[in-house]
């Protein structure tokens, strides 16, 4: 990889200014991409420090050929650009190859065994080709590897056109939602309501899933109750709590609701999660669960976190709501007495060991 740069048959790696030759004997023992690793390291420190024997240009152009070589696998093609891009200065056209390769990576192995899929990876350079290429991988999705290997793109590629994100039509996070929700169902298996919880986090966070696009979201979810049942709810309802507005929360008490009419018992992994329970307080919907089987699951999770500010926020709600008496059970809790004696069962354990 060095040769060019008239290198023994020895790589080199700098430690200060002082050159500290491997055997290759010795170096094929390790991890190479670990190896590569350091060796990057070490020269971006020479390269800071002002050292002359070799230039960051140069460095950049063997890395540029090992990304262009076709005999070399794809995967430590990417590793090894990956790695350049960590410690170097990479121009836009070199972060352009590193997105394309990154991208072909992600379909070799999600899509492996669609043959007649051909995807033309210069298209991932601009924008309308991203989209016209996940436009393509959707259609070609059917399993849940596949819909997760979606998500990793959208993660992967710069972000597109605002216009994209505002219409439901054309939000690609919402059409990437919608195949997994679809491929959740013919997989008979709810894991990927799982994917679309854990990728909608971050997609809200960074503002490319605006209020109609995610209203939409949480019917989707809701929907998909008709297969999976409760636990569809549960991540409707969490995905409602993500937003601020209160009437996208409102679906939470719509879901609750629904499960009351059908007279199910609210049930722990398959209706509510300390994820949904600990969003419930800063939406300011304690007092709303009060009357409702969801509030003694919120009491249990208030008493095993002892979060003083949670515990805090909550009095204050059931208080302004006129729950008085339960918001004075709730600040008992807020007393000094130990987490381990706050349970009756607790209690009788120790009083028998002081016996």
């Amino acid at each position: 990889m060095w040769h060019g740069h008239q290198l023994s048959l020895k790589d080199v790696a700098w430690t200060s200014d002082v050159e500290v030759a491997i055997d290759h004997k010795e170096l094929c023992e390790y991890d190479m991409m670990k190896v590569l690793d350091h060796i990057l390291s070490q020269i971006a420190t020479y390269l800071s420090e002002g050292g002359e024997l070799l230039s960051e240009e140069e460095v950049l152009q063997d890395l540029r050929a090992l990304g262009e070589d076709a005999a070399v696998p794809l995967t430590i093609r990417v590793e090894a650009l990956s790695l350049a891009e960590k410690h170097l200065s990479l121009s836009e056209e070199d972060l352009q190859v590193v997105c394309v390769l990154r991208t072909g990576s992600v379909v070799a192995c999600g899509w492996l065994d669609e043959e007649e899929l051909d995807i033309p990876l210069d298209q991932v350079s601009c924008s309308e080709g991203r989209a016209a290429l996940l436009a393509k991988l959707i259609a070609h999705t059917k399993t849940l590897q596949q819909a997760q290997a979606l998500i990793d793109l959208l993660k992967l590629w710069p972000p597109f056109g605002d216009d994209k994100y505002q219409d439901s039509l054309t939000n690609p996070w919402l059409s990437v939602f919608r195949k997994i929700i679809e491929a959740t169902k013919n997989n008979n298996t709810p894991s990927g309501l799982e994917i679309i919880w854990e990728a909608t986090q971050k997609v809200i966070s960074q503002n490319q899933l605006p209020k109609n696009c995610l209203v939409e979201l949480v019917q989707q979810l809701c929907t998909a109750e008709e297969d999976f049942g409760a636990v569809a709810l549960k991540y409707s309802s969490k995905v409602a709590l993500l937003s601020d507005d209160p009437q996208i929360n409102g679906y939470m008490m719509r879901n609750l609701s629904s499960l009351l009419e059908k007279d199910l018992d609210v049930t722990e992994s398959r209706d509510y999660d300390n994820d949904l329970l600990a969003r419930l307080i800063p939406r300011g919907l304690v007092a709303q669960v009060v009357l409702t089987p969801l509030y003694g699951p919120l009491v249990t999770y208030l008493s095993e976190t002892g979060d003083k500010t949670q515990l805090r926020k909550a009095v204050e709600q059931l208080e302004t709501a006129g729950f008085y008496k339960e918001a004075a059970s709730l600040t008992v809790m807020q007393s000094s007495v130990p987490k381990a004696l706050q349970s009756i069962s607790s209690v009788l354990k120790t009083y028998k060991k002081w016996l």
